[in-house]
């Protein structure tokens, strides 16, 4: 597995020296970008006795909790159909994860999905993206809207 960091060597030695000061600042706006997820997937399994299975599966409360997370999140502007495809992928490799495969692979590959779409400061970091601050919603009342269904999911499923 690469290891993540600057290249080896004097930085003064490189042809164009990093630049550390170009960062694009995204921040939430309250759009829901991307699809709604599937109603089921679909997940090929092998058994040494029986050989491989197709296996349909309702996605786990939490893969739902963090697919609407990302769909809402300030990176999601970013984000072109390819990438839906891509992060579709990576919300089965999520269910899988929810549902009982722990392995060492999946989790690694999962972490490595994430990060290319900025899961965590170091992610960010590294892609020259900052997440600005949500803007206060005080005083507005949404009952029953996406955020008060986001509470509720967030809070049932012990968040992300």
């Amino acid at each position: 597995m690469g290891v993540r960091g600057p290249v080896p060597g004097d930085v003064s030695e490189l042809s164009r020296p990093p630049n550390r000061t170009n960062v694009t600042v995204l921040s939430t706006d309250g759009t829901i970008y991307g699809p709604e997820l599937p109603e089921k997937f679909v997940h090929k399994e092998w058994h040494p006795q029986s050989g491989s299975s197709t296996v349909e599966y309702e996605w786990p409360e939490q893969t739902r909790v963090w697919w609407d997370v990302w769909r809402m999140s300030a990176q999601a502007s970013l984000m072109g159909e390819v990438d839906w495809c891509f992060m579709l992928d990576t919300a089965v490799l999520h269910a899988l994860f929810w549902l009982g495969d722990h392995s060492s692979q999946l989790a690694a590959e999962l972490r490595s999905r994430v990060a290319k779409f900025g899961a965590t400061p170091d992610d960010r970091q590294r892609l020259r993206v900052a997440v600005s601050a949500p803007q206060s919603r005080a005083g507005v009342v949404r009952d029953g809207g996406r955020d008060s269904q986001r509470a509720r999911l967030l809070q049932s499923a012990g968040g992300c």
